[in-house]
C-alpha cells in the first residue's frame, strides 16, 4: 500500500517548501540589520553576521516481506553573531567593530598547539640527526618512525 498526499498527511515536497520557507525567512535581512536606536545626536545601527543551511532527504521502497514504506528527515538552523555597530553622527559615519574574545582566545588556543607540534617533531627530526651520526642504522629505523 503507498502513502498518498493529503491534508492530514503533506506529500514530502510540500514538508521539504516549508522548511525552506522557515528557514529563508529566519535568513532575511532584518537578522544582519537591527533596528536603529537614536542616543543623543548619535544613530547606532547594529550588524550582524547571518549564516544558515538545510538538508535532508526522503525516499520509499518495500521491505523483505514486499509491505511498501517510506520515511524523509531533515535539519537546519540559522546562526547569527553580532560584528559591528554603524555609528552615525555630527561627524559622519563610521564602523565600530565588536571584539570578539571567544575568536580570539581559539585563534590563540591553535596558534599555540601548533607551535607545540611543530615543536615536537622538530625535535624528534633533530634526534634522528643526532643517532645518524652515530649509528646510521637506528638513524633509518628512526626516520621510519617519524614518517609513520
Amino acid at each position: 500500500m503507498s502513502e498518498q498526499p493529503s491534508d492530514s498527511n503533506p506529500s514530502y515536497e510540500a514538508t521539504a517548501e516549508k522548511y525552506v520557507e522557515t528557514i529563508a525567512s529566519a535568513m532575511n535581512v532584518d537578522k544582519a540589520f537591527g533596528p536603529a536606536r537614536v542616543i543623543g545626536e548619535f544613530t547606532v545601527i547594529p550588524v550582524a553576521e547571518v549564516a544558515g543551511g538545510l538538508g535532508g532527504g526522503f525516499g520509499t521502497g518495500r521491505d523483505q516481506t514486499g509491505a511498501a514504506g517510506g520515511g524523509s528527515g531533515g535539519g537546519g538552523g540559522v546562526a547569527v553573531r553580532p560584528i559591528a555597530a554603524l555609528v552615525v553622527g555630527p561627524e559622519g559615519v563610521r564602523v565600530q567593530p565588536v571584539f570578539d574574545l571567544t575568536r580570539i582566545g581559539l585563534a590563540a588556543l591553535t596558534t599555540v598547539a601548533f607551535g607545540l607540534a611543530w615543536t615536537l617533531r622538530l625535535r624528534q627530526g633533530l634526534a634522528v640527526a643526532e643517532k645518524a651520526r652515530t649509528d646510521p642504522g637506528k638513524a633509518l629505523k628512526g626516520i621510519r618512525r617519524a614518517l609513520r
